[in-house]
């Protein structure tokens, strides 16, 4: 008789513990379903503006959420001086514009050259130099909203294996 109870028991837990998760899914599918409608207007992109790409900056960093407009995200990374506002943030972005934000971003070190110039040119070729784009590529070609965000996975997963 013991031995029932003690497995009803577990069976009750078990069932709650399915419930919680399934709310906390459902929650957190309703907070995230403004950056999913993001990452699919980005996937379709042809091109990508400075403020979109911002927009993924500023959220991985936490410095916006997800109701933020990618205006707002610009500003946000502006004032945390990650990086500086263009002239034009509805400009689409190059490979080398970019990659610079990027290595800014997530706070890549890159080689001596980026180091000294923090220039676009030479954020590019340290991208080129892991791997990210063909050597053949042009620092100036316009980036696609798909190439963004390969470019953004592959940088998280340097900061996860340096354990940043």
């Amino acid at each position: 008789m013991y031995e029932i109870h003690r497995f009803c028991d577990t069976i009750f837990t078990m069932c709650k513990k399915i419930i919680f998760v399934c709310i906390f899914l459902l929650v957190g599918t309703c907070l995230f379903a403004q950056s999913a409608d993001m990452v699919s207007k980005l996937i379709e992109a042809d091109s990508v503006t400075y403020e979109e790409f911002a927009y993924f900056c500023a959220i991985n960093l936490n410095l916006i959420d997800d109701e933020t407009s990618p205006a707002e995200a610009m500003v946000a990374l502006d004032n945390a001086k990650i990086f500086s506002m263009p002239k034009n943030p509805k400009d689409t972005i190059s490979y080398g514009t970019l990659a610079n934000m990027c290595m800014r971003t997530w706070g890549v070190k890159g080689g001596l050259m980026y180091r000294i110039t923090k220039s676009d040119y030479y954020a590019f070729k340290e991208i080129q130099y892991l791997g990210f784009v063909s050597k053949t590529e042009n620092p100036n070609k316009k980036v696609s909203g798909i190439n963004a965000l390969n470019m953004i996975t592959r940088f998280l997963e340097i900061v996860e294996k340096s354990g940043e």
